[in-house]
């Protein structure tokens, strides 16, 4: 019996909390210990360690959000993944309940059987047993005990959000039953910090049957002994079990101490741990999670003789920001960054990391390590708990060093001989510059067109999980104005945020730049509830909240944060702040996507009080609908803070409550802003099929941000899902007569840009439905027969005769001539995690792609991953397949070219 302890995170730029995986060997079952901060599914990609297998998740310290922001999306994925139990344990606070049932809004998950458990015992699973130890802060922030009914409730919700059927038929059940009503406001967090002590079960000795034998006993007596129960012999002799037995071995026991803040330190080296442990045996090790707050730890007398009371035969970690190194998380996306710049050096900064801590750990402090991720302990019965010596200094790629991505220029990039890259002396200096390295304009140069100093950030590209290459979606913009009085500066406003998004900026920018983007803040929007959208939003209001205060300190502050969302995160962020207060609500203005809706208004739902309901009608009560009352006021306020001239949104195709929306900003204010120069119009889709009523709202965009989750090839999953094909996102800005188009949100199956050639002729020469008939390319069938196995519907998903113009209805709505003659004046980009693109350069990437052509696939080659291929044909169809659709474009564009 043997366990293995992996370090997965601790802190750094991109992911502020430690946590640590046990897997057990024999099962392969893995538990979480700690954090589930922001990033730790995508560092667990990363490392290889498969959360298909999590069964537990045991949290350290106090409960707020950034201890669990990547839980959520760790459910979805753990349970897409065919995980149907994951127990949830914290200790002393009784709020975990509350909190998970904050997420009703946008979790929801049949045959999950999730349980989110507070308990003052013992838990054992997989023959270990977790103790939990609780540790009072000298504040009281009051209790949750005396509140059985509102826990029964809050229990009670937790079976809606996640039920699970009493047989495999998917019962009938209404998800707006469980957002009509509110969460009980007498829960409050405790802030006890949970601490654990962790022991495997131990190992019963060898059972020695020659000596059972010569002792007398039978065959029948081999299972009482086994079980530590004396036998007496027909002679009347007692046999005891030691005497059959080798001795018991035992497990050291691990111990993980969660200190959050200095309130905790006192009474955390206070506690008799040695005194607590089972067995009375020393601890393996100890690991220390010490917030930053506590300053320089091991300079502290009291603590330096703390972590000697545990006797020097325990190793500790310490978990501190100051003793960590700010080492690389992600390394793949890193490389696919790197090669990027090699190509594009104003395009990709580099992400800003060190292998070297804040502090040392003195030598004189003997069996003292900072936490690395990567570090291994192996724990047996036999050998006890041993450090992997290899991993001491963390894994190979968590502790990358610039030298050794100095090798990917000579075996990865020079050999593919590119008509146009950076030298090699360059590509050393990049790395070399990295942390000193600025990529954002401070300063609006108002000597250059302001349009062309817009700046378009790409935190990330990816739909629906993280993955090791791309990071789920997050785009922001800085748009620079010049006010009437002559001061100029950006707005910088957030579309959309997934997890770890804020950590991305956090990573790849100078804190100078990070804190300046935090400064010039203004908005967030949000297109809709999924997850992959907003997981990182609540990141970015804390951050920006904390900057207020840092500058303002107690003074009252001028400047509010806008947050344009559907309806319920303003829900949600209360329920939220009430338990974890990130923001003062006095400087964050919410506006519903429904105040600039275009067109109908789906309804709201009256809130119910818990209180006023009884614990089994909860998931019954009726969804009363509210029509929403526009408010001009609300707009015209947001308007003149920002600067904005309008804003418009549109549903969405892709599920309720989401929007497409347009936003036209202001640029110069002392200047005639009816004048096309002196405004900026930024269109972004959100998750949609292609919609004519977003190409209406968003005329004229300057930029057009796009989903582009599927090739063309895969249409039947786009309208399945719900998303966009690449030329129907395309489509969308030829018809909205866009200026330039940035695609993004693609599906983590595709590694690289196969599709662009064919996208660039579409600019070229653009097509519609009516075009394709007109010009014979395409006559309509007749229509199907009674008779025919296959619907009307599945012909055009599967025959690919039947071109993409003539199966999208994005295609049917014909273009003006003025619309052909634009489309070959639009510039694309098609988006990459890390970007940064100013709008006067945004056009760069395709002379690179029209250069270097095929070479480029050679480029990324040795990134690509292993991807779902569940869906995929075999290779015969396959080929068959895409042969037949060159024979149909190469038709198309003989059709389509004019005659000479």
């Amino acid at each position: 019996m043997s366990y293995e302890v992996s370090v997965v995170t601790h802190p750094s730029a991109d992911i502020v909390k430690p946590s640590i995986i046990i897997e057990d060997r024999s099962t392969g079952d893995r538990t979480i210990i700690g954090n589930v901060p922001s990033g730790l599914q995508r560092k667990c990609n990363e490392m290889h360690l498969k959360t298909s297998r999590l069964t537990n998740i045991f949290f350290s310290g106090i409960l707020d959000w950034e201890s669990l922001a990547g839980l959520p999306g760790l459910i979805l994925t753990v349970s897409d993944q065919g995980v149907k139990s994951l127990n949830l344990y914290h200790s002393g606070n009784r709020i975990l309940q509350y909190m998970i049932s904050c997420w009703r809004y946008f979790i929801f998950r049949f045959g999950m059987n999730l349980k989110a458990d507070d308990t003052d015992v013992s838990v054992e699973h997989s023959n270990i047993r977790y103790t939990p130890i609780n540790i009072n802060s000298c504040t009281h922030y009051g209790t949750n005990d005396g509140k059985a009914e509102d826990h029964a409730k809050l229990n009670e919700l937790m079976k809606k959000i996640f039920p699970v059927p009493a047989n495999s038929a998917k019962p009938v059940y209404n998800e707006k039953k469980i957002t009509n009503v509110t969460l009980p406001k007498s829960i409050v967090n405790p802030k006890r910090s949970t601490n654990w002590i962790i022991t495997p079960n131990s190992v019963r000795g060898k059972f020695l049957v020659n000596e059972a034998k010569n002792l007398g006993c039978e065959v029948q007596h081999y299972k009482k002994l086994c079980s530590f129960k004396s036998v007496t012999l027909s002679d009347g002799t007692v046999i005891n079990p030691e005497q059959v037995l080798e001795p018991t071995r035992h497990f050291n026991p691990l111990l993980v101490l969660d200190i959050p803040s200095t309130e905790y330190l006192q009474n955390t080296i206070s506690y008799d741990w040695r005194g607590n442990s089972p067995n009375g045996l020393p601890y393996a090790s100890v690991f220390h999670f010490i917030d930053d707050s506590v300053a320089d730890p091991l300079s502290n007398p009291d603590y330096t003789n703390f972590i000697k009371s545990f006797g020097p035969s325990t190793t500790h970690f310490i978990s501190h920001k100051s003793y960590c190194p700010d080492s690389l998380n992600f390394f793949k996306t890193f490389r696919v960054s790197l090669k990027w710049k090699s190509l594009l050096p104003e395009f990709f900064p580099l992400p800003k990391w060190s292998n070297d801590s804040v502090l040392k750990i003195s030598d004189s402090q003997v069996n003292v390590l900072p936490l690395i991720s990567g570090q291994k302990l192996v724990m047996k019965s036999t050998t006890g708990t041993v450090l992997d010596e290899s991993s001491k200094q963390g894994s190979e790629v968590s502790m990358y060093t610039p030298e050794a991505a100095k090798s990917i220029y000579d075996e990865e990039i020079e050999p593919i001989d590119f008509d146009y890259v950076v030298s090699k002396k360059e590509f050393g200096e990049m790395l070399h510059n990295r942390n000193s390295a600025e990529s954002l304009n401070k300063f609006v140069d108002v000597s250059r067109s302001l349009k062309d100093q817009v700046e378009t950030l790409v935190l990330g590209t990816g739909s629906a999980l993280p993955s090791t290459l791309r990071n789920v979606l997050c785009n922001l913009v800085r748009i620079p104005f010049k006010a009437a009085d002559g001061t100029t500066g950006f707005r910088t406003i957030v579309l959309d945020a997934g997890e770890n998004s804020l950590g991305s900026l956090r990573r790849l920018y100078q804190p100078g730049e990070f804190n300046m983007i935090m400064d010039e803040l203004s908005m967030i929007y949000l297109s809709h509830l999924h997850a992959d959208h907003h997981l990182g939003i609540i990141d970015f209001i804390r951050e920006w909240n904390n900057r207020q205060i840092e500058r303002y300190g107690a003074e009252k502050r001028f400047q509010k944060l806008f947050v344009l969302t559907p309806w319920q995160y303003d829900l949600f962020m209360g329920e939220l702040n009430r338990v974890d207060p990130f923001i003062d609500t006095n400087y964050l203005c919410h506006i519903s996507c429904d105040e600039f809706m275009l067109g109908y208004t789906a309804p709201s739902l009256e809130q119910i009080e818990i209180e006023t309901i009884e614990t089994g009608e909860i998931g019954s009560i009726s969804a009363r609908e509210i029509e929403y009352t526009k408010n001009e006021d609300t707009a015209n306020f947001i308007y003149q803070n920002l600067g904005i001239r309008n804003i418009t949104t549109c549903s969405a195709h892709h599920c309720e409550y989401a929007y497409s929306c347009s936003m036209t900003f202001k640029l110069d204010m002392g200047s005639d802003n009816t004048d096309e120069s002196n405004i900026f119009k930024v269109s972004y889709s959100g998750d949609t099929r292609p919609k004519s009523a977003f190409a209406y709202i968003g005329e004229d965009s300057d930029l057009l941000i796009h989903e582009s989750t599927l090739e063309d090839e895969k249409f039947k999953d786009a309208v399945d899902k719900r998303h966009s094909t690449t030329s129907e996102a395309v489509q969308v800005g030829i018809l909205m007569m866009a200026k330039k188009i940035i695609l993004t949100h693609f599906s983590q199956r595709y590694k690289s840009f196969t599709c662009s050639k064919s996208v660039y002729e579409r600019l070229e020469n653009p097509y519609t439905k009516e075009d394709l008939i007109e010009s014979g390319i395409y006559v309509p069938s007749p229509p199907s027969s009674p008779r025919s196995n296959k619907s009307t519907q599945s012909i055009l998903y599967e025959d690919l005769e039947i071109p993409l113009e003539i199966k999208s209805n994005i295609f049917g709505k014909p273009l003006s001539e003025f619309a052909k003659a634009n489309a070959a004046n639009i510039e694309i980009l098609f988006a990459s995690d890390n970007m940064k693109i100013e709008y006067g350069k945004l056009g760069m990437q395709r002379d690179i792609f029209e250069k270097q052509g095929r070479k480029l696939e050679r480029l990324f080659f040795v990134d690509e991953e292993e991807v779902d291929n569940s869906d995929d044909e075999s290779k015969a169809a396959k080929g068959a397949k895409k042969k037949l659709k060159q024979e149909v474009d190469q038709k198309k564009k003989r059709k389509m070219t004019p005659s000479p």
